[in-house]
This record gives C-alpha cells, sequence and structure tokens, in this order.
C-alpha cells in the first residue's frame, strides 16, 4: 500500500498519496495543516508522471504564483491542468480532477513551486460540490469575525489589512492570497490555507465572515454598499481563473456565493491607503453585521 498523509483544508481532510512523499516536506506552509488519518477523506495521488489527451478542449490559460497554467475539460466535471515553470518550460506538472468523486491526480516534476501551484489547483477543484472555494483575497479577523478584503493586484489588499491591524490590535491576518470560504448550513465560514502568497501566513482557524470588501484606490474614502448583482460582479473576478471560463464551474461557483448573500454585506471601498479608510471600512462592515 502506498504511503498517505493526511491535511485538514478548509474543514476538508485531504488524503495525499504516492510512492514518495518526501516532495511534500518542500511545500511551504503544508505541514501546519497535516492531521490524522480520516476514512472520509478526499484523495489526491501523486505519481512520478501522467498523460493524458489534450485535444481541442482548452479552457482557459493564466498565470499564478509564477507559473503559467492550462486548464482543459476532458468530459464533463472533469478537468486537467498543465501548470508550466516559464523559466524553463520543461518543467511541467499535471493534474487531472474528478469533481464528482472528489479525487485527483497529479504527475510530473515536483518541485515545490510547482507542486504548490498543483496542489492548490487540486484543492480547489475536488471540494467545489462541496461548498468550498478558495478567494484571492486577504482576511483579517477581529472578536471571531472575518472580513475579506478582494481587488485587484496593486489595490491596497494586504495594506488595507495592516492598517485595521493598526488601528485595532487585536485584529489578525488569517490568510492574504487564498483562503478559503465554505458555505456550512448556510452560514459563510473563512479558513486559512496552505496558500498565502509571499506573506507566509499559514493558519487553520475557522472563523464566521461578517464582510466582503473590494478595494480600489481613490484620492478620497468612501464605502458603498453593493446590490446584490454588482456584489456578485465584484466577488468573481477573485475565484480561481478556471471557474469562471466553463458553465459547470459556473454555476458551482455561483451556488456557493449566492448563499452569503442576506447573511453577509459586499461593499465597495474607494479610498487612500491611510487610517481613516480603515477606520471607514471597519467601522462600517462591523456594525452593519449582525451574527
Amino acid at each position: 500500500m502506498a504511503p498517505s498523509r493526511y491535511y485538514n483544508i478548509g474543514g476538508k481532510v485531504i488524503n495525499v498519496t504516492g510512492r514518495d512523499l518526501d516532495c511534500l516536506d518542500k511545500v511551504i506552509g503544508l505541514d501546519v495543516f497535516e492531521t490524522v488519518p480520516n476514512q472520509n477523506a478526499y484523495n489526491i495521488t501523486i505519481e512520478d508522471k501522467m498523460d493524458f489527451f489534450y485535444g481541442n478542449c482548452e479552457i482557459d490559460s493564466f498565470e499564478v504564483c509564477d507559473t503559467i497554467c492550462k486548464i482543459y475539460k476532458i468530459h464533463e466535471l472533469t478537468y486537467a491542468m498543465i501548470i508550466i515553470n516559464p523559466l524553463m518550460t520543461t518543467d511541467t506538472i499535471s493534474v487531472v480532477c474528478d469533481i464528482e468523486n472528489n479525487c485527483a491526480t497529479i504527475g510530473g516534476n515536483t518541485n515545490p513551486m510547482l507542486l504548490r501551484v498543483a496542489l492548490w489547483a487540486a484543492y480547489g477543484l475536488i471540494v467545489l460540490s462541496k461548498q468550498n472555494i478558495t478567494i484571492n483575497s486577504s482576511v483579517v479577523s477581529h472578536n471571531n469575525r472575518a472580513v475579506m478584503f478582494v481587488g485587484e493586484q496593486g489595490s491596497g489588499k494586504t495594506t488595507h489589512s495592516k492598517l485595521w491591524s493598526e488601528l485595532m490590535g487585536s485584529v489578525k491576518l488569517l490568510n492574504d492570497d487564498s483562503p478559503i470560504l465554505s458555505i456550512e448550513e448556510g452560514v459563510g465560514y473563512v479558513y486559512g490555507s496552505p496558500w498565502s502568497g509571499s506573506t507566509h501566513c499559514f493558519k487553520r482557524d475557522k472563523v464566521k465572515l461578517a464582510g466582503i470588501v473590494k478595494i480600489t484606490q481613490a484620492p478620497h474614502n468612501k464605502i458603498t454598499k453593493l446590490k446584490t448583482l454588482d456584489a456578485i460582479e465584484a466577488i468573481l473576478p477573485y475565484c480561481p481563473p478556471m471557474f469562471v471560463k466553463d458553465t459547470d464551474l459556473y454555476n458551482l461557483v455561483s451556488s456557493i456565493i449566492s448563499k452569503i448573500f442576506g447573511k453577509v454585506s459586499v461593499y465597495h471601498l474607494e479610498c487612500l491607503p491611510n487610517l481613516d479608510a480603515a477606520r471607514l471600512s471597519f467601522v462600517t462592515v462591523l456594525s452593519n453585521y449582525e451574527s
């Protein structure tokens, strides 16, 4: 029997199997999430190499964490990815995910950078039907309530998280790149994850979601509560790119996001990178939230 390692990520236990799992030791942050065996775990298998038929089924190509990712639809609810090191295009790793059966296979070059992205992609796809999704954002927690900041690269998400911490010493950073949004019994929660960009903030904490704030830079500080359609448009771009280019994936994502509306408000913050902006968003989001 191949060796196994178990990881509790976003409230879901993942069983990673393979002949040689030493490569997992080099993936930054993953060790924080290691846990005990669980017979109900979702399965990811690591193989030495893997080939699959690409054909003309490419959905999208995008960059993430210094890699190039190409995603293909093999058939309904089965997807494949090739993850490429752009500095050495012969360095690739492949991922095949079966969403319906909540399992994935990874094969190829398991250097830490490629494997980290492959695990992110595999996890994101196999738990999607179970109401879990990674959101590109910076998340802080305050009094066991989480606030998620989304925005384009360079918009100031990380800066705004730091300003919240300066404003209130009890504010803690939960994740700074790919926290996990989970819908549990109709309630939205945010989990830390092994994927936190260049900020090494790897936490297994689970915090109830209190609000989402889209940040854009402006010469003033102004916050507006968004209506439902505007709120959906504000969040969707920060789901993994592959999720919005395929109808089946898009429908799964929409079903998750739609469940948080009515319980959690989404805001648009036009702001300067200063404490006044942090104070405005802090007071607005948390004072309007009802647990």
